[in-house]
């Protein structure tokens, strides 16, 4: 999945952090958050439906290609 840190945040998502001071980790056994990312194919991915079908480890990577 990825998503352009220059997309605007979607209504009521939490802005991007500029600096590692800011970076808030989402815990173990925390909820996770609400995303609608893109796959590599380009199709749209809810994180929601897919946690919704199984269990899901998610790793978030921030990272530039």
């Amino acid at each position: 999945l990825s998503m352009a840190a220059a997309d605007p945040a979607p209504t009521g998502a939490a802005p991007i952090p500029a600096t590692p001071a800011e970076i808030r980790p989402i815990l173990i056994g925390a909820e996770a958050p609400g995303l609608v990312l893109e796959n590599s194919a380009g199709e749209e991915v809810d994180l929601g439906r897919v946690l919704e079908m199984r269990s899901t480890i998610l790793v978030f990577y921030r990272a530039h290609w």
